[in-house]
């Protein structure tokens, strides 16, 4: 296995335009309080080991249009709400039960057919904020009430101790893509961020594999909301509710997951959540991580079966 780390700059993390954050910048709550406690003092150079678990989150900053990215090009009503920036049938790229990529988005079709992808619809939680600030912090914390500030994995300390005890620490990167806040001249600007998104994806799982670290490494994405169906008069969407989360490593179900969400009943103009996004966290809690999810996120939330591993 190459000695060489995961990444060297932030331009080498992720190509086109993502920016990482390490433990020392500002991260989300459950992510900085995991990479400070699992990095405790500084440790010694070791030889790393295949059972090192990496786990990378990347927001899609802006409410990304899950509508215009995983496509249901074979509803009429997608069309009567989209006359402008719907994406032509022949464009789409198909994947399965009538849904399709962006045409933009091929890097994320080559990473779905080589089977390291996984898409979960509608996902979002109850009363749904469409504030940014409000929903980032919610899913950065695990709380749609915003009660505990410490964050969903900030209340798991002593299982992240017994993992480092079990020589098994956790490594925890966040990336951000921002400018998917498209009320505006949608078109042109969402095609530009889906294949910077779709291509830096795919260079990082090359790199990954070239250096048999993909096995290692879990990249989960979210967008603190979705759009609402119905275009605007501005040629872009407005601020919505549930949105798809993909999931992309070697050690995933991979396919469409949940439903898609109804595109007739609405709920202020947009898609009502299907599935709670604690349902992925806690499959990643559990099957990646190792813990133990209902002392982190409360009882209630069933793992979605994402992770094979």
């Amino acid at each position: 296995m190459s000695q060489r780390p995961l990444h060297t700059t932030r331009r080498e993390f992720l190509t086109g335009g993502l920016t990482c954050l390490s433990s020392a910048a500002v991260l989300p709550f459950f992510l900085g309080n995991a990479a400070r406690v699992s990095a405790g003092p500084e440790p010694l150079p070791r030889q790393k080991s295949a059972s090192d678990r990496i786990l990378v989150m990347v927001q899609l900053a802006g409410g990304n249009d899950g509508v215009n990215t995983v496509i249901p090009y074979e509803h009429d009503l997608y069309y009567k709400c989209r006359r402008r920036i719907a994406i032509a049938k022949k464009d789409v790229l198909p994947l399965e039960n009538g849904l399709g990529l962006h045409p933009a988005a091929r890097g994320l079709k080559e990473l779905y057919d080589d089977g390291k992808l996984a898409i979960v619809q509608g996902v979002g939680y109850p009363n749904h904020s469409r504030n940014h600030f409000a929903s980032t912090l919610i899913w950065q914390t695990g709380d749609p009430r915003l009660e505990l500030r410490g964050g969903w994995l900030g209340r798991s300390l002593g299982l992240v101790a017994r993992m480092i005890a079990a020589d098994r620490p956790t490594r925890v990167y966040y990336v951000s893509m921002g400018g998917f806040d498209t009320h505006t001249r949608q078109a042109m600007r969402h095609w530009r961020l889906l294949a910077k998104f779709g291509n830096a994806m795919r260079s990082f799982v090359k790199r990954l594999k070239a250096d048999r670290l993909l096995d290692r490494v879990l990249v989960v994405t979210f967008s603190e909301f979705g759009r609402r169906v119905q275009e605007n008069a501005g040629g872009g969407t407005d601020h919505g509710e549930a949105a798809p989360m993909f999931l992309i490593g070697s050690k995933l179900h991979p396919g469409i997951h949940e439903k898609h969400p109804s595109l007739a009943t609405l709920h202020r103009g947009a898609l009502i959540p299907g599935c709670d996004f604690r349902r992925v966290y806690a499959d990643i809690l559990c099957r990646w991580l190792g813990m133990n999810p209902q002392k982190v996120l409360g009882p209630g939330f069933a793992p979605l079966r994402l992770i094979a591993a």
